[in-house]
């Protein structure tokens, strides 16, 4: 059992945590089940089903000339189906240290995902935070956090 679900029915006590520095990290996925749910809505059997694509989380709108390539749409990892994969390297995008004093200037960085497979079809970029206490990371190098956001 998780630990979060764990604690939410008292078995474990809340402790606070305060990390040291943490890393907003970024990694291109490969999520056929989101790109296809996501697919804008048209007309089936004469039936004008685009008024949907709002309240089902559509980005993208389909008519002449448009692009499938709409804004920055969150969703959990939980929410993009059974085919998850990791297509380029995983890319550091920021480093705080929160033992320091903040920075009295806005912090910009820039990072380059290098692919890992090829042929494979990029339909989102995973980004959350790793957290570290004192120089040792919070979770699994290898493994996906819980509370990964997708950004299509």
């Amino acid at each position: 059992m998780q630990a979060h679900a764990l604690r939410e029915q008292g078995h474990l006590p809340v402790t606070p945590f305060a990390p040291a520095s943490g890393r907003l990290m970024a990694v291109g996925m490969c999520l056929p089940d989101l790109h296809r749910t996501c697919s804008p809505l048209t007309s089936v059997q004469g039936f004008d089903l685009s008024v949907c694509n709002a309240a089902f989380g559509v980005a993208a709108t389909a008519g002449e000339g448009s692009s499938l390539l709409g804004p920055i749409t969150p969703r959990l990892i939980s929410q993009c189906g059974h085919t998850v994969q990791e297509v380029t390297d995983r890319a550091c995008l920021l480093h705080v240290q929160f033992e320091q004093q903040p920075p009295s200037e806005a912090v910009e960085g820039s990072a380059t995902l290098r692919w890992r497979i090829e042929d494979a079809a990029c339909h989102g970029v995973a980004l959350w935070m790793d957290y570290t206490r004192s120089g040792e990371s919070s979770g699994d190098q290898q493994a996906l956090p819980l509370e990964q956001q997708i950004v299509r």
